[in-house]
């Protein structure tokens, strides 16, 4: 039985003045735009649309104690709502015993899951190499057509806004490609023995072209070495960076960089900027790939940066969040590493969800 399916079956029994139980589910909204989460309160069962949402209604109702699903530790849910609701017993659920007639079932449907996302990113894979070639093409021939025209004294201005804004769409199917690529290749190969330390990564991705022009760093003393794909965590901070300076402030784009230990170990990266923001409602949907806020033409971007984080993110045992700035000026995306990450433990990392 599912944390959902428990919650369905004994909403209607709750009596009068019985305690309230906040129960998020993060798997019972797989197949929505949004993670799912269940709100047990005395007057029944409510529907929520993600952690984030979660929140708002923990805040809202108070519950007198928050019921996790297997496995939130794991992926800093556990740690968030503690440090969100420090007055509120958060409990974890064990998972089903060996012989209990659900392993089985579980193993199978996790299994099928797995192998379909594994055809998926092969597709991905096989569709952005075939499409490169293509791509070099329109990426070529309209300088082709210019210096055949100037060859024949051909005027080549009448057709000229129409070659750039052919160059353009093709630019941006090649950055939408690359970032296919990556997304797809994320918890993929043997994962080798690189030691990232992050302060010295984060200063040299700084002194980079194209970093954040006023980027500031504050990099807590005495972080723990990360045991990860030194590769998986620059592509992560530098599309936090990206992210960033594309919806900072204008004409003063500020972003900033942070991380610090967590109270009871672990890891927490922020990136912050001081641009418009995001609507509360959006914060989840951002982190859904193709997603953008604005239309390309204002800001030039793929839509894939922030899902890329949470992937990563993911596969090694954390979270990616969204909120706004301190100040209330700008966005703030987080990335949790809990203890059980395997970058502190150097274990296997988990599987990409």
């Amino acid at each position: 039985m599912t944390p959902a399916t428990a919650a369905e079956a004994c909403a209607g029994t709750l009596p009068a003045g019985a305690p309230s139980i906040l129960l998020v589910d993060p798997q019972s909204g797989e197949s929505g735009p949004q993670q799912g989460g269940l709100a047990l309160v005395p007057a029944g069962l409510e529907l929520a649309g993600g952690v984030t949402e979660a929140l708002r209604i923990a805040a809202e109702t108070h519950p007198d104690c928050i019921l996790l699903p297997p496995g939130a530790s794991a992926i800093g849910l556990a740690e968030t709502l503690r440090r969100s609701f420090p007055g509120t017993p958060v409990f974890e659920m064990l998972p089903l015993a060996a012989g209990d007639g659900g392993d089985a079932a579980a193993a199978a449907v996790a299994a099928e899951r797995a192998a379909c996302r594994r055809e998926l990113e092969e597709f991905i894979q096989i569709a952005v190499h075939d499409l490169r070639a293509p791509l070099r093409a329109c990426l070529t021939i309209p300088s082709w057509i210019r210096d055949d025209l100037e060859a024949a004294n051909q005027d080549f201005a009448p057709i000229a806004d129409d070659v750039e804004m052919l160059l353009t769409q093709a630019t941006r199917m090649s950055a939408l490609l690359e970032a296919l690529s990556t997304y797809a290749r994320v918890g993929h190969g043997e994962r080798p023995d690189d030691t990232v330390d992050l302060a010295t990564l984060a200063a040299a991705l700084a002194r980079q072209p194209g970093a954040p022009a006023d980027l500031h760093l504050d990099i807590a003393p005495g972080l723990p070495a990360l045991a990860l794909r030194r590769q998986d965590m620059e592509i992560l901070l530098r599309q936090l960076l990206l992210n960033a300076e594309r919806h900072s402030g204008r004409p003063a784009p500020r972003v900033e960089l942070a991380a610090r230990a967590l109270p009871g170990g672990g890891l927490e990266l922020s990136v912050t900027d001081n641009g418009q923001g995001v609507a509360e409602q959006y914060r989840e949907r951002v982190f859904r790939p193709g997603t953008t806020l604005r239309p390309r033409d204002e800001v030039e971007g793929s839509g894939m940066g922030l899902a890329i984080v949470r992937r990563i993110a993911r596969y090694w045992g954390g979270e990616a969040v969204m909120d706004a700035a301190p100040d209330g000026q700008g966005a703030r995306v987080t990335v949790t590493l809990p203890r059980g990450s395997p970058v502190f433990a150097g274990g296997v990392a988990g599987v990409v969800r």
